[in-house]
């Protein structure tokens, strides 16, 4: 982001064994992703330099299972990773096609006179059934088998539609006793009584980190009806304690998933 570098995920089609900046992106190589070895990752892109880019899941999993068997759960860490985002389907639909796929990879596959091969043309490839997108989990899917996110989080597609330009979380939770704006995700609602007070925790998350806004029970009030899990808020106050902001809610938007 310094050097204007986008970070671009791994592409069944594209990556490497290394990471490859290309048109000013740095793409994610295939052996970064969860389980996949180095000598998958070579065999993948030998296969792809032979006989050409991989065009959907199923044609993927034909042409490398009887090479190197794929276990469900590798199949699953590609998908998840976003190696597949180019074919023409989405990533829940995928996942729920990966028994089909590998049912399909071992019709398919001949023996000619001791060695093994593939005629694709011996059975057709299954139509999926279409799944609903699940943003939320494809997300944190992709943390899982790449240790970050590379796509777009919901939270920056917001901040855009709805013009936030308010700094991130990791830039202001450091600020003590001065008056800072933020503005993040509500992941958590903590009820607390202090000494006789009911307080309320919001525990409230961004691209950048997290950090606790802190409500006395008349200013959670205020926003009680509206505000639930997943609200994005802007919030003003001050911090007064490590990595908690004491003030309040101007601000509500919830978004459907």
């Amino acid at each position: 982001k310094i050097n204007n570098v986008r970070l671009v995920s791994p592409n069944i089609n594209i990556s490497n064994t290394y990471y490859e900046i290309k048109n000013d992106a740095l793409i994610v190589p295939l052996n970064a992703i969860k389980n996949v070895s180095s000598d998958l990752s070579d065999l993948i892109i030998q296969e792809r330099n032979k006989n050409g880019k991989f065009n959907s899941l199923f044609n993927f999993v034909g042409r490398i299972h009887y090479q190197h068997k794929l276990s469900e759960d590798i199949i699953h860490n590609i998908i998840s990773s976003g190696a597949f985002d180019n074919f023409s389907t989405n990533r829940e639909t995928m996942h729920s096609s990966v028994s089909d796929a590998i049912s399909y990879a071992e019709l398919i596959q001949i023996n000619n006179n001791g060695a093994k091969g593939i005629n694709m043309n011996l059975v057709s490839e299954p139509i999926p059934v279409n799944m609903v997108i699940n943003k939320k989990e494809s997300l944190q899917n992709e943390v899982d088998v790449l240790g970050f996110n590379v796509s777009a989080l919901p939270i920056t597609e917001v901040r855009k539609k709805h013009n936030i330009s308010l700094p991130l979380i990791a830039d202001i939770k450091n600020i003590f006793n001065q008056y800072i704006k933020g503005f993040g995700c509500v992941d958590k609602i903590e009820a607390k009584n202090i000494k006789g007070y009911d307080v309320y925790n919001l525990l409230i998350y961004d691209e950048s980190g997290s950090i606790i806004l802190s409500l006395w029970k008349d200013k959670y009030d205020k926003y009680d009806k509206e505000l639930q899990i997943g609200s994005y808020i802007r919030f003003n106050g001050k911090i007064k304690r490590e990595n908690i902001i004491y003030g309040e809610i101007d601000l509500i938007i919830n978004e459907s998933e």
